[in-house]
């Protein structure tokens, strides 16, 4: 990922007005604590990159039981919160099951990108069939 993200464009040269920071786990000033990077994240003050994959599961875990508590006063995000998961180990499918019914109550969205395919109690869930978005991925 970039070091930063434009939040706000103009013009049809797409000039960013304003740009979103993007931390990443293997950076000195990373501050790995779920609270402050769901906070930041849910504010759109920064973008997060974990590339280890067991700190990933653990703040996805974290995430899981602060949305839970967004939840229950009806709290979504202004804009959509995009979760990612582009690492070779897979999450649980436990994990999978309680993002994907949070992700819909707080307005946010789970990105798995994986060559497994999914139990089909979560398959049927899927509002995006990756084979057809593959070939759009492909030519970026």
């Amino acid at each position: 990922l970039p070091t930063s993200l434009p939040r706000w464009v103009f013009g049809p040269l797409a000039v960013p007005l304003c740009t979103m920071p993007v931390k990443v786990d293997t950076d000195a000033d990373f501050f790995a604590d779920s609270g402050f990077i769901f906070e930041s994240a849910w504010f759109g003050a920064y973008a997060f990159q974990v590339t280890d994959a067991e700190i990933g599961k653990r703040v996805l875990l974290d995430l899981v039981e602060a949305m839970k508590l967004r939840k229950l006063p009806k709290a979504s995000t202004r804009r959509t919160l995009n979760l990612v998961w582009a690492h070779d180990e897979p999450l649980p499918d436990r994990l999978v099951g309680e993002l994907m019914h949070l992700c819909g109550v707080v307005n946010a969205r789970l990105v798995l990108v994986t060559d497994e395919a999914l139990p089909a109690e979560l398959e049927e869930r899927v509002e995006e069939n990756p084979n057809e978005i593959a070939p759009i991925i492909a030519n970026l």
